[in-house]
């Protein structure tokens, strides 16, 4: 929860609108209602879900986005 604090601070300050998604679980319902993420930031631990998924249904869902593993 820290490092996804940290990083929406950052995004906010830049003019970024953020959702935040605490699991790997919470980022796939955010993806699946939304197609419009120009990215996707994680830290590659989502908990129990595999981050590969998540990137997976973020890439289908959003082509043209882009994918940072911090």
């Amino acid at each position: 929860p820290e490092l996804a604090a940290l990083i929406e601070r950052a995004l906010l300050r830049g003019g970024y609108e953020v959702v935040t998604a605490l699991s790997g679980a919470a980022a796939l319902d955010q993806i699946a209602r939304h197609s419009d993420f120009d990215i996707l930031c994680t830290d590659g631990i989502v908990g129990v879900t595999p981050v590969s998924e998540v990137i997976r249904a973020f890439e289908e869902r959003c082509p043209r986005g882009l994918v940072l593993i911090c």
